[in-house]
């Protein structure tokens, strides 16, 4: 709770710069805190939702299960306005997004994907194996293949799994970089993928696809 009220100062104060410097033009969000406690998420949102905001972030802890996380995130954004973007702080799993997205956030920021690459995983349509590849392994030694068959970032059209696998194991930056890339075009092109089927209102069985394993720029 201590915490909590401690970011409503910290936006009131905000608020307060904007308006003495005149800079009530710059975009602005207030994060709703509480951890898992849903009567301090729900004053939370009511005090961010009220406050003169350009969007409203869901920060804080979310719980240590996933199931938890989906039940916070739908205590907070069913209290939220509908025409303020909602911005889902430090959620990146392929999994994490599909809910989110599904309970209504609009926006995420996380590391996820170049935090993987710099360990040699690559972001995959494998929901048995976290939605990754670990390219350090002996399997890939062998694996004259691109990371995903398909895939137009720049790794996957020039470079095998093998050779990314060498370069990893090499301790090689080429090798993180090439991951990297490949994880980022992975993440852009799921999301893309939602706002097409938001927009075309097939959201949930995009999601279903996914879900099972479908590459995210394949699925019709």
């Amino acid at each position: 709770a201590q915490s909590m009220e401690r970011t409503h100062r910290w936006l009131d104060r905000c608020i307060e710069w904007r308006k003495k410097n005149g800079d009530e033009d710059r975009a602005l969000f207030g994060i709703v805190q509480g951890g898992v406690y849903r009567d301090l998420r729900d004053a939370s949102a009511e005090k961010i939702s009220s406050a003169p905001v350009s969007g409203i972030a869901i920060g804080g802890s979310l719980g240590k299960e996933k199931e938890q996380i989906y039940e916070v995130v739908d205590w907070v954004t069913a209290k939220l306005p509908e025409n303020l973007p909602r911005h889902l702080l430090g959620i990146g799993e392929v999994d994490d997004l599909l809910a989110a997205v599904a309970l209504g956030v609009d926006l995420f920021d996380c590391a996820m994907p170049t935090r993987l690459g710099r360990h040699g995983m690559a972001l995959a349509a494998d929901p048995n194996g976290r939605w990754r590849i670990d390219l350090r392994k002996a399997p890939a030694r062998d694996q004259d293949i691109p990371i995903i068959d398909g895939c137009g970032c720049g790794a996957c059209n020039k470079y095998s799994r093998a050779y990314i696998h060498y370069l990893v194991r090499s301790s090689e930056m080429t090798g993180v970089r090439l991951v990297t890339n490949h994880n980022l075009f992975f993440m852009a092109k799921l999301m893309e993928g939602m706002r097409k089927s938001i927009a075309e209102g097939r959201f949930e069985q995009y999601r279903e696809a996914v879900l099972d394993g479908a590459v995210p720029w394949e699925v019709q």
